[in-house]
């Protein structure tokens, strides 16, 4: 039980560097991360995505509980044209995401927020202090906490 430092690790050649991107997001749209993940209040820093994939965040789509967790320094871009939904915690959350905080920046092409890009479940407690940017400037969704809600 410590803060997990992904810095180096998510770099590029690091080893959770895929295919040169850096993160590959836990699930995906058609699988989501249905468990219960507990931070226990510590922190995942310097997490890093550059990729123009469909979902993008910590985890790409949430349906079960994410919990007491920090994202700190964070480095997301889903790029623009191809791009859907990021956020810190999950592109897309189906499920609760409680007493989360994410900060750094995210970038994403169509809907983006600092702790999820479409959020269809619950969000409680939770902070944003993360820089967002929509990459695509014809249409889309931005929100500080949701993007999309």
């Amino acid at each position: 039980m410590n803060d997990i430092d992904l810095t180096e690790a998510t770099a590029e050649g690091g080893d959770y560097d895929y295919l040169g991107t850096g993160w590959k997001p836990i699930g995906d749209t058609s699988n989501a991360f249905s468990g219960k993940f507990n931070g226990n209040g510590f922190s995942i820093m310097g997490l890093r995505i550059d990729t123009g994939d469909y979902a993008v965040g910590l985890f790409a789509k949430v349906s079960g509980e994410v919990v007491k967790l920090s994202l700190k320094n964070v480095n997301i871009d889903g790029g623009w044209y191809q791009s859907y939904s990021g956020g810190g915690i999950a592109a897309i959350n189906n499920g609760l995401i409680d007493n989360c905080s994410v900060t750094g920046t995210v970038k994403q092409g169509y809907s983006v927020g600092g702790i999820t890009g479409v959020n269809n479940g619950t969000i409680s407690n939770c902070y944003n202090n993360a820089t967002i940017t929509k990459n695509n400037f014809y249409e889309g969704f931005a929100g500080g906490i949701a993007g999309k809600n």
